[in-house]
């Protein structure tokens, strides 16, 4: 089993890193092998070595959906222009995306990574923000899986050649899947014409789906009745994301408690700053410090663990992974 850090590859973050071999000894020192990367467009610094990157986490984006299906209204609705939603995307329309994920494919190859991840889910920052993992859209949930299903098997028909590697589908919290539709992810599974699939579990996101969890025991025995229902998946769970953010949801109430409205009349980037600041109250990106996590590592025996954890200073980082 491999020990990863998640970071992203861009020169940038690469450069807080004096070298090559300080990032190395960084990693090394905490028992880590590598890292799973995070692109941010074609940046990728001279100091990532393709030994270095297991892993190569794709671009996520709270909605998608709307502009694969060129819905205009949709995206009008909530990004307010087609100047805004080309700025987000960095893509006008539907094969504008493709090529976007398409050249992260081909970088992945190119890094000789062993798998990337592609998060499932497509929600709006209207429903982000009011927060409620429990609200469940079943018309939507199977416009979700059909969509993906063919976005995903387009990628592989365009970039299969490009392709040897694992492709890992992660569950969310919100509006995606969050494995508390059992059905879902078997279905996903089963319709991916992709050879080599497979599932990360994040540990977060899905913890972050019962609001009620107090203590990482509560959370570990969460996560194992959670996977007893999804049986079925189970040998199809390659790796985890591994964090844990329910000691600290007194932050979370606390601001939802302010009760401030999502303020519609900003920009749509300033409202994603919103969101994703009360979100980032609920999913911390924590460390768990306890045994009970073993548990769970036991059951799904992955074939690697990231250690996905924020951080502000390179010791706290290290003393976060350890």
């Amino acid at each position: 089993m491999e020990y990863l850090i998640n970071m992203p590859l861009n020169c940038q973050s690469v450069d807080e890193f004096a070298s090559e071999q300080a990032l190395r000894d960084f990693y090394g020192q905490y028992r880590c092998q590598g890292i799973e990367g995070i692109l941010v467009g074609a940046d990728v610094s001279p100091k990532i070595k393709p030994d270095m990157v297991h892993g190569l986490h794709l671009s996520f984006y709270p909605t998608w959906m709307p502009l694969w299906e060129n819905d205009r209204t949709a995206l009008t609705t909530e990004f307010g222009s087609k100047a805004a939603w080309t700025q987000f995307y960095q893509a006008k329309d539907k094969e504008a995306l493709i090529d976007i994920y398409g050249q992260q494919l081909k970088k992945a190859h190119e890094l000789g990574v062993e798998y990337v991840v592609y998060h499932v889910g497509d929600t709006t920052l209207k429903d982000l923000y009011n927060f409620d993992p429990l609200k469940i859209d079943a018309a939507k949930q199977l416009r979700l899986l059909d969509e993906t299903v063919d976005f995903v098997n387009t990628l592989y028909e365009r970039f299969g050649a490009f392709m040897d590697y694992d492709f890992l589908f992660e569950n969310l919290t919100i509006g995606g899947m969050s494995l508390l539709d059992t059905d879902f992810p078997t279905a996903l599974l089963d319709q991916v014409k992709i050879p080599n699939i497979g599932i990360v579990l994040d540990t977060g996101h899905l913890t972050n789906t019962n609001l009620k969890l107090k203590s990482q025991a509560e959370a570990c025995n969460y996560i194992l009745d959670v996977l007893d229902n999804n049986r079925a998946i189970l040998p199809h769970i390659k790796g985890m994301h591994i964090n844990c953010s329910v000691q600290t949801r007194r932050i979370f109430f606390d601001e939802v408690n302010k009760n401030l409205p999502l303020n519609k009349d900003a920009s749509y980037l300033d409202q994603f700053a919103q969101v994703y600041g009360l979100i980032g109250k609920v999913d911390m990106h924590l460390p768990f410090d306890g045994p009970a996590i073993q548990r769970v590592v036991d059951c799904i025996q992955p074939d690697f663990i990231v250690n996905e954890l924020a951080h502000h200073t390179h010791d706290e980082w290290g003393q976060r992974i350890s």
